[in-house]
């Protein structure tokens, strides 16, 4: 069922989305791996393991067993929240889609008084997620490690440096939503620049 999350749909917030990143991925198909799956994955693109598809097809599992679907970025259009303004006449917006409904946990839905769910016309102009995005999927990911700073916790303004310059992301897709420039569900307005954002580290604003 297509759905957005919150408080990733709230238009206070800002949401992010998932990309997998470019190149070649080797898959071991036997136990002593004398036998492999290759995939080449040529361009940056939303994080969706549709490329896997033939990988699972090669050990003989369906896409459930497989454990691929439907993992990857989420996105899509509130039927909750409305489309705010920065979101006006941006190229890619979307509209919700036939069936999709707001679903309230019972906590929410007794202090508003809204009951547990409502549903609204389809094509309704509601607020579009994620913002932007970056790499999550496992596969192409990284470990962060964060720590505070020598007076305690430390806290620098990320979007002044990686908010700097965008890339779209322009190929793959989250199994319903596709990339596209320069917004797309699944992948907001791109990745961030961290280039940018180093510099704005080590002192170059």
């Amino acid at each position: 069922m297509l759905s957005t999350e919150y408080p990733a749909s709230d238009t206070a917030m800002t949401a992010g989305g998932g990309t997998t990143l470019p190149g070649v991925q080797e898959y071991c198909l036997n136990a002593a791996c004398t036998r492999t799956y290759v995939i080449d994955i040529p361009h940056h693109r939303m994080w969706g393991w549709d490329h896997l598809e033939g990988l699972c097809q090669a050990l003989g599992q369906t896409l459930s067993e497989c454990g691929i679907f439907a993992v990857g970025s989420g996105g899509g259009v509130s039927v909750f929240f409305s489309e705010p303004a920065y979101q006006f006449g941006t190229v890619g917006i979307q509209l919700s889609q036939p069936g999709q409904v707001f679903i309230a946990g019972s906590g929410i839905a007794e202090e508003d008084e809204i009951g547990t769910y409502f549903a609204l016309p389809a094509f309704y102009p509601g607020r579009n997620v994620p913002d932007v995005s970056f790499n999550a999927d496992p596969r192409t990911g990284y470990i962060v490690y964060y720590t505070s700073s020598v007076s305690g916790y430390g806290e620098e303004p990320f979007w002044g440096g990686a908010g700097a310059s965008l890339n779209p992301i322009a190929y793959g897709d989250n199994w319903f939503y596709h990339g596209g420039v320069p917004y797309s569900p699944a992948a907001g307005l791109g990745t961030l620049d961290v280039a940018n954002f180093a510099r704005f580290l080590q002192g170059g604003r």
